[in-house]
């Protein structure tokens, strides 16, 4: 048996029989690792509960050939407050974890992942919703690509090579591994179009602490939140069905949302589409 010490994310965490708790970690050594944490349900004085989005330091009992592992020793480093605070930030952290698990296939050290996951978190644990709900996640599709290696050229046509225009926009096309300007696209598909200020908000890579530079409709919103989802998803050879985003879309509609109760949302994204 090996024992391993680590940094942790985890990622989801299911029930296990009376007192413990299945988790999924992304870890900074070692990549992906499944496991049983063992009487995390008792009560204990001062200890914080285990669950969906926090780092921690652990230790690992694995074995060979086995699936699930022994995690125990855990202690917690960040909770992430800002996220746990309000349904749309965990929404935005749930839809980047769904992304996470079923596209990582292998427990193998990835540190820069790790890191690049710990920014992600922190950045919209830190930053005002109007100005990360929910386009933080359309860099964090777009970053996970790039570091995984099929990232998207939002620059110049993936055709004729000319620079995509940020009037006319261009069309994001899974098979291209970047965009296409209309005249290299005789049949347009709607729902890969990227407008002009769509691209070049992608592009500027805004500030996340600042306020928001751009309006977009919230159906456009929804649009093309999925398209980069399913951009990494046809990469990483997944079918692009998130539940996530489905809740997401819920929340983007206002149905459950109080920050499109109190007006936000229009500051964020301009009018509605209906």
């Amino acid at each position: 048996m090996a024992v391993r010490k680590t940094d942790a994310l985890i990622l989801k965490v299911l029930p296990y029989r009376e007192s413990s708790c299945l988790v999924y970690l992304f870890t900074k050594q070692h990549g992906l690792v499944n496991g049983i944490a063992k009487g995390v349900k008792r009560k204990k004085s001062g200890s914080p509960p285990v669950e969906r989005g926090m780092r921690a330091e652990l230790i690992v009992y694995s074995k060979p050939q086995r699936e699930l592992h022994t995690i125990a020793g855990i202690q917690t480093l960040d909770m992430y407050e800002g996220i746990r605070a309000g349904l749309e930030k965990s929404a935005l952290r749930d839809a980047a974890f769904e992304m996470v698990l079923k596209t990582m296939k292998h427990s193998e050290p990835h540190a820069d992942l790790f890191d690049f996951f710990d920014r992600f978190l922190s950045g919209i644990s830190g930053t005002p919703l109007c100005s990360c709900f929910p386009r933080a996640l359309w860099r964090f599709y777009i970053d996970y690509a790039r570091i995984l290696g099929f990232g998207a050229n939002f620059f110049n046509c993936a055709g004729c090579g000319k620079p995509l225009d940020t009037i006319a926009g261009g069309y994001l096309i899974h098979e291209k591994g970047g965009c296409l300007c209309e005249q290299c696209l005789p049949q347009k598909p709607a729902a890969s179009y990227l407008p002009g200020a769509v691209l070049e908000h992608i592009r500027s890579q805004p500030d996340r602490a600042g306020p928001a530079s751009v309006s977009f409709p919230v159906n456009t919103v929804q649009r093309i939140t999925r398209l980069l989802a399913s951009y990494c998803a046809y990469h990483c050879d997944i079918r692009p069905d998130f539940n996530s985003l489905d809740f997401l879309d819920d929340l983007l509609k206002g149905q459950c949302s109080s920050f499109y109760r109190e007006g936000m949302i229009h500051q964020a994204f301009g009018a509605r589409e209906c």
